[in-house]
């Protein structure tokens, strides 16, 4: 059995190495990352999504347009 999901299975990847990130880095809360082909399959305007992990194992997802960028970097 392979380490990886199959690439036909883009969720399945996504959790995967969302997984590994958090193992990796514990003391992390979140991260950004680029979206994943066929993520997102039905919004093509996603390109980055936010993982933020709630507790071990538990973690929510927010899908980022080039917009949420622009907004925040006016902030700064």
């Amino acid at each position: 059995m392979s380490h990886y999901p199959s690439k036909a299975d883009p969720t399945a990847r996504a959790m995967q190495l969302d997984r590994a990130y958090f193992e990796r880095h514990a003391t992390k809360r979140s991260y950004i990352r680029p979206c994943l082909p066929g993520e997102m399959p039905f919004d093509p305007a996603v390109t980055h999504v936010r993982v933020t992990q709630v507790k071990r194992g538990v973690r929510v997802r927010e899908f980022l347009t080039p917009e949420f960028f622009e907004l925040s970097s006016r902030r700064n």
